[in-house]
């Protein structure tokens, strides 16, 4: 028989606004012909964004912040105790697993290598890189490596970037392995919008050129400015909290997602 095989994985920004947005709201998503369409609804997409922020995609989280306006503690327990049974079933420390993630929040958004993260934690770098693939697996993490800009190929051996799948994932490895805010919204945001394009696009990498530009996604270069404005770049696609001025490629992240997400060829703006 021919089984196909689909992640069932947690809400990207798009179903999150489709779910808890108003009907106006869902309307014009389901209808919208270019990006300045969302403007009308910028207060309400923005508040939505901030809650997919806190909830992430995961149901339970997501129906209780939005209908109870609070997060109840038994999902980080339910999260981390499918954490730590994954490790354990797969005859992993839950030690070194929790050592390395907390160096994996902190370096978020900053490229690593495995021998650096090896140092750090007091292991080998066959040992970091045995852990973080498996997190990979179990869908808890992900890679973003550097290009090879000649072959359109990534670079294994250079330091990667390497993300959490979920805002919520986040929050509970948090709460229940830091004790505190590690990550703050301007790295979450990078990670929402890494999880966008990777679950989107062929290929995507991280690379360098004359400054960091955070993204090559299907060869279009995109940067992120968490801040209220941003300035242009040649050939760049500029996203950024509120400032929408199309002429020159700079879009609020959250209409960029809702946008791109409701573009079912894929295609780039």
């Amino acid at each position: 028989r021919n089984i196909k095989l689909k992640h069932f994985l947690p809400f990207d920004f798009f179903k999150f606004a489709n779910t808890f947005g108003s009907n106006e709201l869902k309307e014009i998503l389901d209808k919208i012909k270019q990006i300045e369409d969302l403007l009308p609804y910028s207060f309400e997409i923005f508040n939505l964004f901030d809650k997919y922020m806190e909830s992430g995609g995961f149901p339970k989280p997501m129906f209780e912040l939005m209908e109870e306006g609070l997060i109840k503690e038994d999902n980080y327990d339910a999260i981390y105790s499918w954490f730590r049974g994954d490790m354990l079933k797969l005859g992993k420390s839950e030690e070194i697993a929790k050592s390395l993630i907390l160096r994996l929040m902190e370096t978020m958004t900053t490229p690593v290598s495995y021998n650096s993260l090896g140092k750090y934690v007091g292991i080998t770098h066959r040992i970091v890189r045995e852990y973080i693939e498996t997190l990979e697996i179990l869908f808890y993490a992900d890679f973003c490596y550097q290009a090879d800009m000649q072959k359109n190929l990534p670079i294994f051996r250079k330091e990667k970037k390497i993300y959490f799948l979920d805002p919520f994932i986040v929050k509970t490895f948090e709460k229940r392995i830091a004790g505190k805010q590690i990550i703050d919204n301007s790295k979450l945001a990078e990670m929402i919008l890494f999880n966008m394009l990777k679950r989107n696009s062929e290929k995507v990498f991280v690379i360098r050129l004359n400054g960091e530009i955070d993204f090559l996604a299907d060869g279009k270069k995109i940067e992120l400015k968490w801040s209220e404005k941003a300035k242009s770049r040649d050939q760049t696609i500029i996203l950024n909290k509120k400032e929408l001025d199309a002429k020159k490629n700079i879009f609020p992240l959250a209409f960029y997602i809702l946008y791109m997400l409701k573009d079912k060829e894929g295609n780039f703006i």
